[in-house]
């Protein structure tokens, strides 16, 4: 009898194992789509718009700066930069302080769920901008959708609006 129950157990246990290593190549898949549809909306908008260096916008974290200088919200850009590098940093540094300092490493994660909304809330707000230049009535609608789609569905909304002139409005 016994060992039908550690064959059981093996079993739940492989099958927690398979739901996280699915879970985690959702999120790689969900992080490399995000960002090549954002690269390739800030590549084309730099080209429309004459700014130099578009090139840059292929660099990950530095290309919120660039973000920033296409919405006109250089400063927004250039904070959503800072926190990127900073939620990394608070990350790695909560988890070599995990065995140390167990009580800092919850303020660390804290710190880190904080600095992630907060990235998520000021994508939002560069997005929004972007949008409500191109779509003006539907930039609410498309706001929500982002929302519900835990930004997803931002870069590839941004992307489909590179090729419109509305873009370059201010």
């Amino acid at each position: 009898m016994g060992g039908i129950s550690v064959l059981m157990m093996m079993g739940i246990f492989s099958g927690f194992v398979i739901l996280f290593f699915i879970f985690v190549a959702v999120i790689v898949i969900y992080s490399l789509v995000n960002y090549i549809f954002e690269s390739l909306f800030l590549y084309g908008t730099c080209k429309k718009l004459g700014i130099p260096k578009k090139g840059l916008s292929w660099i990950p974290f530095y290309n919120k700066v660039i973000l920033g200088k296409v919405a006109n919200k250089e400063v927004m850009g250039k904070v959503l930069f800072g926190l990127e590098i900073l939620s990394y940093a608070v990350y790695v540094l909560g988890g070599i302080t995990e065995k140390i300092v167990p009580w800092l490493s919850t303020i660390l994660l804290v710190l880190w769920i904080v600095i992630i909304v907060s990235i998520f809330v000021l994508n939002l707000l560069l997005s929004y901008k972007l949008m409500s230049r191109v779509t003006y009535k539907f930039a609410p609608l498309l706001l929500v959708i982002n929302v519900l789609t835990l930004n997803f569905s931002r870069s590839i909304i941004l992307f489909s609006m590179k090729n419109s002139e509305k873009i370059l409005k201010d």
